[in-house]
């Protein structure tokens, strides 16, 4: 990135969430509210608000189904929920590309699946008994 563009994000404080924002580690943030519909390059696109921050982000195809299946299906429920976004490879054209995947926050310890959705591995139970009885 540019100083200049630096200069204007910092300044601005606000706009949407980019991958070059996410080069430098996950972040966690608190769903505020979704923004529906909202007419943005020619078309209606869906923004996730945080609390935390002015930025939002574009909630793509892949996104909107993680927050379906791990939040539910109506986004009046989503609010308060701490989320992490972070980065995922994902093929596009051929070409491996980076993009911006939503998990629950404190997820960050649990196996991943190629996907980058987590895997719960439950506790092992420790009934393995190495005496031998005589």
């Amino acid at each position: 990135m540019s100083a200049f563009s630096d200069r204007i994000r910092e300044e601005l404080g606000s706009g949407l969430f980019k991958v070059a924002d996410l080069e430098s580690g996950p972040k966690t943030f608190t769903i505020s509210h979704l923004l529906e519909a909202v007419r943005m390059f020619k078309k209606n696109v869906d923004l996730l608000c945080f609390k935390e921050t002015e930025r939002q982000l574009q909630v793509n195809l892949s996104n909107a189904k993680w927050l379906i299946e791990n939040l539910g299906d109506d986004p009046e429920t989503w609010r308060d929920k701490r989320v992490t976004l972070y980065l995922a490879p994902f093929e596009y054209e051929g070409e491996t590309k980076q993009g911006i995947r939503i998990r629950l926050a404190g997820a960050d310890d649990q196996p991943q699946r190629g996907d980058g959705s987590v895997q719960i591995v439950p506790p092992r139970k420790n009934d393995m008994n190495d005496e031998i009885p005589f």
